[in-house]
């Protein structure tokens, strides 16, 4: 039977094994490997369908409960499967769309209860392609909610505008659909007046509607004194961007639109008002994907200096000649000689090594405070001394890499240096104080592992 993976399915199961006080191989007996629960507790396995009923019936629950759609409102694009695993995560979402219908007829469900029924009905109606079923479902959830004033009240409207927005999206190149109105409003004609078409084909029209729903959601929670609500206004601000962007450009239309307002402020302050809150709405999510972008180009330049530390210490040269030498400089050189001396020692150009380590060792003086030279310097000193046999300055500088590695709760580098260390003594003779150091490193691996398990199995 195909294998199907969702997100999220892994820690529902975790969470069922723990809520039953069941262990890891209680569950597991007689269905799978012990291994493989945990690799599919941890996100990182598969199941096929037989066992995913297998476990739910183990675990006391039922097979919805584990593949449940998330409440946290996932953007609807589909799930990459392989051949053959579409039909069952449409079934999946049939059986989850039945257990909703059932739910729902019961008199004495509340009102928060039946809002979340909504909002995973909507989501399975839309993974399922039902576009137009979710359409009036939403239409009337937000025609029933529509005028509430609790911060829980708009958040729902909110959510729901996600969905709604999600569903024009969907539709925006396939079909006309009707237009939800709001009750007892109209939709002010200053909103879609600036967009490009305002609706004269079926997609332009689509287009319209979906940023007319990501802005009303975002109006609802911009200011919404709730925890959830600035999360939810960057999603509908994400929302709106992606619409503005498939109808000529995010970063035209906020910037339109500011100018606008400018335009407009001293005759209508209302209208510019409102056009300033749709550019605020806009530069918002702008704002949040420059700066993803700045954080992918400046992952990008650490992985390059890590690539070639020696062209990253000629950078650091020319910066340093340029200005007066001061403390910062002095710290730099002295931690990018020793990157560039670890790469040397690591393809084997000793010579290299020793002119970059001495070039470090030279600019460390009194002024500056071991805590700012790295541990790169002293493993690859302590690796470099060794290797000439200087056996004990390498046990000096690794045991000072391994007190900075074992501040910082870097077990692994920390456990690294020991060994080190140990390895020195042996090569004087030392043996007693090898297998001292050896033991330091095990019970440190032993405590490692200890809470490691601790916290896997908590």
């Amino acid at each position: 039977m195909p294998e199907l993976q969702l997100t999220q399915m892994g820690s529902r199961i975790r969470i069922a094994r723990l809520q039953q006080n069941l262990s890891e191989s209680d569950v597991a007996q007689g269905l799978c490997s012990v291994e493989a629960l945990r690799r599919l507790e941890e996100g990182r396995g598969f199941a096929t369908v037989d066992l995913i009923g297998k476990l739910a019936e183990r675990l006391g629950v039922a097979a919805e409960d584990l593949l449940e759609v998330s409440e946290t409102f996932p953007s609807v694009t589909p799930v990459p499967m392989e051949i053959g695993q579409a039909y069952f995560v449409r079934e999946t979402y049939r059986r989850i769309l039945e257990g909703v219908e059932l739910q729902e007829r019961d008199p004495a469900l509340g009102l928060e209860a039946r809002r979340k029924l909504v909002l995973v009905k909507t989501e399975a109606l839309l993974r399922m392609e039902r576009t137009k079923e979710a359409l009036r479902v939403l239409v009337e959830a937000i025609g029933a909610a529509f005028g509430k004033k609790t911060p829980e009240d708009k958040l729902y409207l909110a959510k729901l505008h996600v969905r709604l927005g999600e569903v024009y999206e969907l539709k925006a190149d396939t079909e006309r659909l009707p237009r939800p109105e709001k009750p007892g409003r109209n939709e002010p004609s200053s909103v879609t007046a600036f967009l490009p078409g305002s609706g004269s084909s079926p997609r332009e029209e689509a287009q319209v509607e979906a940023y007319l729903a990501y802005m009303r959601g975002y109006l609802l929670v911009d200011k919404l004194p709730h925890h959830e609500a600035p999360g939810l206004a960057d999603q509908l601000a994400d929302g709106l961007s992606h619409v503005a962007d498939a109808m000529g450009g995010a970063q035209s239309m906020a910037d339109k639109l500011f100018n606008m307002a400018n335009e407009v402020s001293e005759r209508d302050p209302r209208l510019a008002f409102n056009y300033l809150t749709q550019s605020k709405a806009l530069y918002r999510s702008l704002n949040r994907r420059q700066m993803q972008t700045e954080i992918v180009e400046a992952m990008q330049e650490v992985r390059r200096k890590q690539a070639n530390p020696e062209a990253t210490l000629r950078d650091v040269l020319r910066e340093v000649r340029k200005g007066s030498f001061g403390d910062d400089d002095r710290i730099r050189l002295i931690n990018s000689y020793s990157n560039a001396a670890e790469h040397c020692f690591s393809q084997q150009r000793y010579e290299e090594t020793g002119v970059y380590l001495q070039q470090a060792r030279s600019l460390i003086t009194v002024d500056v405070l071991p805590m700012f030279v790295t541990r790169t310097y002293y493993t690859t000193q302590a690796r470099y001394m060794a290797l000439r046999g200087e056996y004990e300055g390498s046990i000096e500088h690794a045991m000072t890499a391994f007190e900075k590695a074992h501040e910082m709760g870097f077990s692994e580098e920390a456990v690294s240096a020991l060994k080190l260390a140990a390895d020195a003594y042996k090569k004087l003779g030392e043996a007693a104080k090898a297998v001292d150091v050896l033991r330091r490193a095990s019970d440190l691996l032993a405590g490692v592992e200890s809470a490691a398990t601790q916290y896997i199995h908590e």
